[in-house]
C-alpha cells in the first residue's frame, strides 16, 4: 500500500538515526565490505553494502544469513526485497534491525530476526514504508528464538487468542478489514497475554459500533502496526474504558499507530484514540484521530487514563473534546502516577460548554498536553489550541485550563514547553502553562509558554505561565512565559495569584528567540532560527 501516512515516523526514524552509526545496508548499491560464502554473509568492515540483487539470488539458490557482527552492529533494509523461493532469510544482528522499505516471501519462504546478539539495547524497528509480508500463511516466522503463528485477518486472530491467549500471533500482511462490515462487539474480546506483532502492516478501515477496542485487554505486547481510518462508535454510557486499539493496557504497546478515524463514546467512560486506561508500558505511539465524548470522561488523544504506567516517544496529533466535569488533554486526559517523558501533542482540546447557575460541583480541567496531572512530565511539549466552554457560573463549579497540563497542583513537570493558544468562556484558573501547580524542585521548572491567552467574561486567576501557584514562592523554579505572544504583558503577571510570583519571568519573543533562558540546560534545549519559531526546543523531541 502506497503512503502508509505514519505520523509516527519521525520518532521511529529519530529512534533509527539515534543507534545507527554504521551498519550492514541493503540497498541499490554494490555489495561492498561483506563476504558470503555458503549461503552466509559476513560483515568484513564498520560501513557494509550488500546490493538487493545479490540478496535474491542468494535467496533463489538457498537459506541465507546475513550477520551485522560488532563491526557494523545493525543491518538495514533500504530497498524493498522479495523472494519466491521456500528458503529462509535469516537476518541476525549485533544490534538492531530497521526495515525502512518492504522485506516480502512471496513463496513459502521463512524468516528469522534476531536482535541483541552480543549488544543491548536495541530492536526490529519499521518506519517510512518499512514491513514485512508472507503471502504464505504457513511460511515460518522466528523472533529471537520464538516462533509466531502467521494470521492474515482479524477473525482469525481473535480465534487463536481464544483457544491460546498466551501464544505468539504475527499479521502476515496489509488487512482491509471493510469486508468485516461493522462489528457490534469487541472483536478482540480475549485479553491477550502473549504477544501481538504487526511486522509494520497496516488494517486499514475497521469499523465497530458497540465494542471497547480493536483489543478488549493487553497484559503482553502489542506492536508495530497501524490502523488507518478506525471509527469507533459506543452509544451507550457506563464508566468503562474505550481505545482505538486496546480498552485497557497492563503490558507493552510498542509502535502502533493510528490515522485518520474516530473515537465517539457516549460516555462516561475513559477514552484514548490508542488506549483507554494502562498502567503499564506505552512506548513510540501515535495517534491522529479525533477522540470525543458526550458526557462526563477523562479524554486523551493517545490515552484516557495513564495510572502508574509509562508513557514516552509517542505523541497525539488529533483533536480531543468532552463535556464538562472532564479531564480533557491532547495526549493523555488522566496521568495519575504515571510518568510522561519525550512526547508530545498537537491537537485541539476542548472541554464543556453545558455547565449554568442550576449545574454545580463540575470541576473541568483542559491541557494541551494532559488534563490532569498527577505524576511525572519530562521533555515534553504541546502545540494545540486549549479552550474551555462557557457556563461554570456557579461557585462551586471550577475549571483548569493550561497550555501543557489544566491541572498540575500534585504533578511533577520539568523541561516541558507549551505554546497553543488557551482561552475559557467564564471564570476558571487559567495559565498559558498551566490553570493551576506548584513552582520549583518538586512542581514545575525549566519550562515556558508562548500561547495567546483569554477570557471572555467572569472572574478569573489568569497568569502569563499559571493561573494558580499553590506552591510557595520558588525563584529557582526557571519558568517562563511570552509578554508578546500571550498577550499578557504586565510582567507582575506570571501567576493569577500572586504578583510578581518569583518563580516566574515574563521575556519578549525577541528574548526567548535569543538565546537559552537561565535556567535551561544545553545538553537538554536548543536553539535556532529555522526551528520551533526560533523558540527554544528540546533537543532530543524537535517539533515536526
Amino acid at each position: 500500500m502506497t503512503g502508509k501516512m505514519r505520523t509516527a515516523a519521525v520518532l521511529l526514524a529519530s529512534l533509527w538515526a539515534s543507534c545507527a552509526q554504521a551498519a550492514l545496508v541493503v540497498s541499490t548499491s554494490a555489495t561492498s565490505n561483506v563476504s558470503c560464502s555458503g549461503g552466509v554473509c559476513t560483515v568484513t568492515a564498520a560501513n557494509a553494502v550488500l546490493n538487493a540483487h545479490d540478496l535474491m539470488v542468494s535467496l533463489a539458490h538457498g537459506d541465507t544469513t546475513l550477520l551485522s557482527g560488532s563491526m557494523a552492529q545493525d543491518i538495514e533494509f533500504d530497498i524493498p526485497v522479495h523472494w519466491t523461493s521456500a528458503h529462509r532469510l535469516a537476518l541476525d544482528s549485533y544490534r538492531t534491525i530497521a526495515f525502512t522499505q518492504p522485506v516480502i516471501s512471496e513463496g513459502a519462504g521463512g524468516l528469522t530476526i534476531t536482535t541483541n546478539d552480543g549488544g543491548t539495547g536495541g530492536d526490529f524497528i519499521f518506519s517510512g514504508k518499512g514491513r514485512v509480508a508472507f503471502w504464505n500463511l504457513s511460511s515460518s516466522l522466528i523472533i529471537n528464538g520464538v516462533s509466531y503463528t502467521l494470521v492474515g485477518n482479524i477473525a482469525t486472530l481473535a480465534s487463536d487468542i481464544a483457544s491460546v491467549p498466551s501464544g505468539n500471533y504475527a499479521l502476515a500482511s496489509d488487512y482491509d478489514a471493510s469486508a468485516d462490515g461493522t462489528y457490534d462487539h469487541t472483536p478482540i474480546p480475549t485479553v491477550l497475554s502473549g504477544v501481538f506483532e504487526g511486522l509494520g502492516n497496516s488494517i486499514l478501515h475497521l469499523s465497530i459500533d458497540s465494542g471497547h477496542g480493536l483489543f478488549f485487554g493487553i497484559t503482553g505486547a502489542g506492536r508495530d502496526v497501524t490502523l488507518v481510518g478506525e471509527v469507533l462508535k459506543l452509544p451507550s454510557g457506563g464508566s468503562i474504558n474505550v481505545g482505538g486499539f486496546a480498552s485497557a493496557n497492563g503490558g507493552i504497546i510498542s509502535n502502533v499507530n493510528l490515522v485518520g478515524g474516530l473515537v465517539s463514546v457516549m460516555g462516561p467512560a475513559t477514552i484514548g484514540a490508542l488506549a483507554g486506561y494502562s498502567n503499564a508500558t506505552i512506548e513510540r505511539s501515535h495517534a491522529s484521530m479525533r477522540v470525543s465524548c458526550r458526557a462526563f470522561c477523562y479524554v486523551g488523544g493517545l490515552v484516557g487514563e495513564n495510572s502508574g504506567g509509562s508513557v514516552t516517544l509517542s505523541g497525539a496529533a488529533g483533536s480531543v473534546g468532552a463535556m464538562n466535569n472532564s479531564k480533557v488533554g491532547g495526549l493523555i486526559g488522566f496521568n495519575h502516577g504515571g510518568i510522561v517523558s519525550l512526547s508530545s501533542a498537537m491537537g485541539a482540546v476542548t472541554a464543556g460548554n453545558t455547565a449554568d447557575s442550576k449545574n454545580t460541583g463540575i470541576e473541568t480541567m483542559a491541557g494541551g498536553l494532559v488534563g490532569d496531572n498527577e505524576g511525572q512530565i519530562k521533555q515534553s511539549y504541546a502545540t494545540g489550541a486549549v479552550r474551555a466552554g462557557s457556563g461554570v457560573r456557579h461557585p462551586s463549579n471550577h475549571v483548569w485550563v493550561g497550555g501543557l497540563a489544566g491541572n498540575s497542583v500534585v504533578g511533577l513537570v520539568i523541561n516541558s514547553y507549551a505554546t497553543g493558544s488557551v482561552s475559557v468562556g467564564d471564570q476558571g484558573y487559567v495559565g498559558g502553562f498551566a490553570g493551576a501547580g506548584g513552582l520549583g524542585i518538586s512542581g514545575t521548572s525549566k519550562s515556558y509558554s508562548a500561547g495567546a491567552i483569554s477570557v471572555t467574561t467572569g472572574s478569573s486567576l489568569i497568569g502569563g505561565f499559571v493561573g494558580d501557584d499553590t506552591g510557595s514562592p520558588a525563584p529557582s523554579a526557571a519558568t517562563y512565559w511570552d509578554l508578546d505572544t500571550s498577550g499578557i504583558s504586565d510582567p507582575s503577571k506570571g501567576a493569577g495569584n500572586i504578583s510578581n510570583d518569583p518563580g516566574i519571568t515574563g521575556l519578549t519573543t525577541a528574548q526567548l528567540q535569543s538565546g537559552l533562558p537561565s535556567g535551561f540546560d544545553p545538553a537538554i534545549w536548543g536553539e535556532s532560527p529555522g526551528i520551533n519559531n526560533g523558540m527554544p526546543y528540546l533537543l532530543a523531541l524537535p517539533p515536526h
